[in-house]
């Protein structure tokens, strides 16, 4: 009786000495474990240390570190923003430019090719093979430079979503402050944030533009075919430039005499034919403006999804100021609006 009165008053000393406040879990542990020892008692403790209570986080302290990191992930989204925005109106005005002069050199070999099919119309047939070498020729490089200003085309489907993207993510974060924040956080940047949607709609329009005037290259070569040069219509993207071969000249001096521009005829169907697969310049268009569609449905799943969300959260609170209402009108005015809600979203799903 006297040695547990004993171990009851040191252990009563000890507690009364050593205080646990939290941050001395570790010291306090470590006395605890001596006096123990001391006791013959340390087979109480028969687990391992525990990991030190953590301390009730600082709702205030909490709001402000969100806070803080919100700005500066805005600010650095921002920032990188500003930085591609000037990049990409750099590139788009150099684009265009480019672009510009693709096209003159569409228009002067379609202008050159008409001359050269005009003029094989009024030939004899031995000098006929001559003149569809040269027709032949001319259509590669023409095909060439479409396939080039394509290009051009899926860079500007990448950077309207790059941007799009990084548009829609900021916004986001903006969204995540209170609503009073949110107001002044959006007039800061909205300047910038108006500038990435203006290129974007620029990017589209321009891209709209180039797919009809390659459509419409792409009719008016067809025009051109005949039945000894068909297999050019069916030549692949990518064997269309390999078989083209551009010249200072507005278009190839013809060979010497009928036998060289028959026989160089012969390779050059041979070969693309030879090399011909399914994927034409037709199917490059087409696979482009998939591309572009999936761009513009992935923007609008997330302006969806935003809406949706912005919906619901109006309607929690509607329903949260209705239960503040003292009558019975609450209730069937509280049913109306749920109803009025879910039918407005399951039209927008439509």
């Amino acid at each position: 009786m006297t040695t547990s009165s004993t171990n009851n008053s040191v252990f009563k000393g000890f507690f009364e000495k050593q205080k646990l406040t939290g941050p001395n879990f570790i010291d306090w542990y470590r006395q605890l474990r001596i006096v123990l020892s001391i006791e013959d008692k340390l087979n109480y403790l028969e687990q391992p240390i525990p990991p030190a209570p953590v301390a009730p986080a600082d709702p205030t302290k909490t709001a402000r570190a969100k806070k803080a990191k919100l700005l500066a992930d805005i600010h650095n989204h921002m920032k990188e923003l500003q930085t591609s925005l000037e990049q990409g109106n750099m590139l788009f005005n150099e684009r265009k430019l480019a672009l510009e002069n693709k096209k003159t050199t569409v228009e002067h070999h379609m202008t050159v090719l008409q001359l050269w099919t005009d003029k094989n119309l009024m030939q004899i047939e031995r000098d006929s093979a001559q003149i569809e070498v040269v027709v032949a020729r001319l259509k590669a490089q023409i095909a060439a430079y479409l396939v080039e200003i394509l290009d051009m085309v899926s860079q500007d489907i990448d950077e309207a979503f790059t941007f799009s993207s990084k548009r829609a993510h900021i916004i986001s974060l903006l969204e995540a402050f209170p609503e009073r924040h949110m107001t002044e956080m959006e007039g800061r940047y909205t300047h910038q944030l108006k500038e990435i949607e203006t290129l974007c709609d620029s990017l589209r329009s321009a891209r709209r533009d180039l797919f009809s005037y390659i459509e419409e290259k792409i009719e008016a070569l067809k025009e051109y075919n005949s039945d000894k040069i068909s297999a050019i219509h069916d030549v692949s993207v990518s064997e269309v430039l390999q078989a083209s071969q551009p010249s200072s000249s507005s278009a190839a001096p013809p060979p010497t005499n009928a036998t060289e521009a028959i026989e160089a005829m012969e390779n050059m169907n041979a070969k693309l034919v030879r090399r011909k697969t399914k994927s034409t310049l037709e199917d490059h268009v087409v696979e482009l403006k998939i591309k572009a569609h999936l761009g513009e449905m992935h923007d609008l799943a997330k302006q969806y999804f935003e809406a949706t969300t912005a919906i619901y959260k109006k309607k929690y609170h509607i329903e949260f100021l209705l239960e503040m209402l003292p009558n019975l009108q609450s209730e069937e005015m509280n049913a109306h609006l749920s109803e009025k809600v879910i039918d407005d979203i399951e039209r927008m799903k439509l």
